[in-house]
């Protein structure tokens, strides 16, 4: 006799698509410390780094479907995080040479 747990678990099948999904979003998660780490070493600040991260994650996971290889994920990540870095700064200097020629 099953636990309700169990068949519950039973019930609950995934698609071989969901299935790697999952696991490139648990492998990618694994670097979140690092993520964190570089991004407060680039801004300066636990709020806009975190922001960043955010952002970064978003970028590969709109970027990158679940036919990512996994060894290539932290690689991925760290670029997006740079890009995501480098357009914010891109971003700030427009529209700082803007407010300058008003």
């Amino acid at each position: 006799m099953r636990t309700p747990e169990e068949r519950q678990l039973a019930q609950c099948t995934l698609t071989a698509g969901e299935h790697a999904a999952a696991h490139q979003m648990c492998v990618c998660m694994q670097y979140a410390d690092t993520l964190r780490a570089v991004a407060l070493r680039m801004t300066g600040n636990k709020a806009q780094a975190e922001s960043l991260v955010q952002e970064a994650y978003r970028d590969f996971l709109r970027a990158n479907g679940p036919s990512q290889p996994v060894d290539t994920i932290k690689f991925n990540l760290l670029s997006r995080l740079r890009e995501c870095f480098r357009a914010r700064g891109r971003a700030s200097l427009g529209t700082l040479a803007h407010g300058a020629g008003a």
